[in-house]
């Protein structure tokens, strides 16, 4: 154990020599700089995953799928995209001010960065999300809306990643400018900006179209 961990309970010791200094000597913002680095850093961790992301490379075996064995498991992928907003909205709006604590009273550490490996869950999650698209095969008919659909959340891990840069360097240049006598105001807010689902909309109504005409086999 360093000497700067001594201070430190068994349960925050280990961290980053960054984290563990914000919680040792409570400079300015703390709670909120704690936050930000301990995005950052779980983030910089699923460089790998993003590369997969990025690249489209899933491990694992295909999965052939029926027309309707597609769109019952089409439904489910669906849900888990709601829930990627609604996972943001708790934690930023709810863990993330109770872990902040009464104005003027030190925050809590642990409650901190449970808030921030939470976001970031999201940041990894939406990416396995699209990955699972990947590993599975359809007929040509389908791939339209394979495609359309496996984009849904791709907006989530970049908004993230530029929410934890943005809100780091802010936070930092509040602090030259508190300790400079400036006066400062911050708000840091994370919402999702999700793009519209036109084009499944689109592609259902054409796949109906071709299974009523008997030109796609539903099963």
């Amino acid at each position: 154990m360093s000497r700067s961990e001594s201070g430190l309970p068994p349960k925050l010791r280990g961290l980053p020599r960054e984290q563990a200094r914000l919680i040792l000597e409570r400079p300015a913002c703390w709670e909120h700089l704690l936050f930000s680095e301990a995005l950052l850093h779980e983030i910089v961790g699923l460089a790998d995953l993003k590369r997969d992301w990025h690249y489209g490379i899933a491990p694992g075996a295909t999965i052939n799928m029926t027309p309707r064995a597609f769109s019952g498991w089409i439904q489910n992928r669906l849900e888990e995209a709601r829930r990627f907003a609604v996972s943001v909205n708790q934690i930023m709006n709810q863990a993330f001010v109770q872990a902040l604590g009464p104005e003027g009273e030190d925050g809590d550490p642990e409650a901190i960065l449970y808030c921030a490996k939470r976001l970031a869950d999201v940041y990894k999650g939406a990416m396995k999300w699209r990955l699972e698209f990947v590993k599975i095969n359809i007929p040509d008919q389908l791939d339209k809306l394979k495609a359309a659909t496996a984009s849904l959340c791709d907006h989530i891990p970049p908004q993230i990643e530029e929410f934890a840069s943005e809100i780091n360097r802010e936070l930092k240049q509040a602090i030259v400018d508190m300790e400079a006598g400036k006066s400062v105001s911050l708000h840091i807010r994370l919402e999702l900006t999700t793009p519209g689902a036109d084009g499944i909309d689109r592609e259902v109504s054409r796949l109906n179209a071709l299974i009523e005409s008997g030109r796609l086999a539903w099963n």
